[in-house]
């Protein structure tokens, strides 16, 4: 356990309300939008308050704009654009127990 660190979880898609259009059941109204906002302001308030803080050049190198989407709008569900990432490559990978490939759990 860590003490003094604050672990916040939520089951709910909150960016929905903002920027998926595909279904009427996801509110878009300006309560719900609202809402999406308060909730993402938390979560950065919150991340704010660590002291971690990665060297720039990390950052730069974990940007999303290093990386291309895939377009996959044709198919007409979900999502017009995609990122896909390779599962990278590991020296000496051994197999974890839970699945049988190395997914970060325990190691055999």
């Amino acid at each position: 356990m860590v003490v003094g660190l604050l672990v916040t979880e939520t089951r709910n898609a909150f960016q929905k309300n903002a920027f998926e259009w595909g279904l009427s059941m996801i509110p878009h109204s300006e309560d719900a939008i609202q809402v999406t906002q308060h909730v993402a302001n938390f979560f950065v308030s919150e991340a704010r308050k660590s002291l971690n803080r990665p060297p720039a050049r990390k950052v730069l190198d974990n940007l999303i704009y290093n990386y291309s989407p895939t377009y996959c709008g044709k198919a007409g569900k979900g999502y017009d654009e995609v990122y896909i990432f390779a599962e990278p490559e590991t020296p000496n990978k051994t197999r974890c127990a839970v699945h049988g490939k190395c997914h970060g759990h325990v190691k055999l």
